[in-house]
């Protein structure tokens, strides 16, 4: 995901996991570490989703950060994934 300026797409991919996934803490922030597939294990952990619908959320948070929509650090709706 992370291309020409990494530490900085790293670092809005981090400010906007805060903003949009709530349950998230610094440590769990830590160990996604701007990893997509990581950040699916904590949404199926924390969120208590089932791993397709934790990775339609995270495919969906990505999409908005690569268009730079400013919603993308709004909280997505949570649906009943489970």
């Amino acid at each position: 995901m992370f291309g020409h300026n990494a530490r900085e797409a790293k670092s809005i991919f981090n400010a906007g996991l805060l903003k949009t996934f709530g349950k998230l803490s610094e440590p769990d922030i830590a160990r996604i570490d701007g990893r997509p597939e990581q950040l699916i294990v904590e949404l199926v952990e924390l969120y208590d989703w089932n791993e397709e619908f934790a990775k339609q959320k995270t495919e969906a948070f990505e999409l908005k950060l690569s268009i730079g929509e400013n919603s993308a650090t709004n909280e997505l709706p949570v649906g009943a994934g489970s």
